[in-house]
């Protein structure tokens, strides 16, 4: 058993926070039975924990969106950490990731201001009945923690290291909305050659062009770590040689 929000009890509920009619309390989750065993306080725990952590930060500190990024990368790890254990069927339940998002209300507006109720809709996976993996907060937090862990190396002082930066248009768009997400050695390249400053914004751009191209041809998921870092150098060297050429006169 596990907690659900249809889209509809999403919608209705974020349009209501939003415009002041309704307050937390009007959350009032269904209940799955899709599983027999019940994961419902691991789940409210859990959900605590981000918020909890949350609401103890200095806000103030994080007024630039790569900042809030890498405040979410944080609270990825602490929600990642208490959802790891429940099954498919609920980690794929889109009903849930709803109920997460909505539980995670005063969150994800800090996370993500907007002037408008609509624009708000896809970070609570309520635009469509489709979620939108790469929006929905929860979802994309967790599965940041989860990428970066499935990609640690053994004895790693902290597998969850490269999850905690700030890279929010490298996660969403190079990451979680493309097939890369499916290849985490792939993945920690690119987050280590951000992290270190050697792929800036337009270059891992067109690093992550380049990678498409090859993909066509490479099945990055099968790749050892060697192959991956011999796949970004010559990735990352076709992409200088293309700039070279061009600013040339």
């Amino acid at each position: 058993m596990h907690q659900v929000l249809t889209r509809k009890e999403a919608l209705a509920y974020v349009t209501g926070r939003q415009l002041g009619t309704v307050n937390e309390s009007a959350l009032q989750p269904g209940q799955s039975t899709a599983t027999q065993e019940d994961w419902w306080d691991e789940i409210e725990d859990a959900l605590a924990g981000v918020m909890e952590t949350w609401r103890n930060e200095d806000l103030t500190q994080f007024e630039s969106q790569i900042k809030r990024d890498g405040l979410e990368g944080v609270l990825a790890v602490v929600l990642h950490e208490g959802l790891k254990g429940l099954p498919a069927s609920v980690l794929t339940d889109r009903d849930f990731w709803r109920y997460c998002a909505a539980y995670m209300y005063d969150f994800i507006v800090w996370r993500q201001p907007t002037t408008t109720v609509s624009a708000l809709y896809p970070y609570f996976g309520v635009k469509s009945d489709s979620l939108g993996a790469a929006d929905c907060v929860p979802q994309r937090m967790f599965g940041r923690a989860h990428i970066v862990l499935a990609a640690s190396h053994p004895g790693e002082p902290d597998p969850y290291e490269l999850a905690k930066f700030g890279a929010a248009d490298v996660w969403i768009s190079h990451i979680l909305r493309v097939r890369n997400s499916y290849a985490p050695l792939v993945v920690r390249e690119l987050l280590d050659g951000v992290r270190d400053g050697r792929l800036k914004t337009d270059t891992i751009r067109e690093v992550a062009k380049d990678l498409k191209r090859v993909r066509s041809n490479v099945l990055f998921e099968v790749l050892e770590a060697e192959d991956v870092r011999t796949l970004m150098e010559s990735s990352e060297a076709r992409v200088a040689a293309r700039a070279a050429l061009r600013s040339t006169p």
